[in-house]
């Protein structure tokens, strides 16, 4: 149980830099136009 409570903080970290990405991306797609 206690290596997947660790899996699972790492997937949540992952997903959010993803997110961050792609929010990143988007902003600066727009700011270009």
């Amino acid at each position: 149980k206690r290596r997947k409570g660790k899996f699972e903080l790492t997937w949540r970290i992952f997903n959010f830099r993803e997110d961050q990405d792609i929010r990143l991306r988007v902003g600066y797609e727009m700011f270009e136009k």
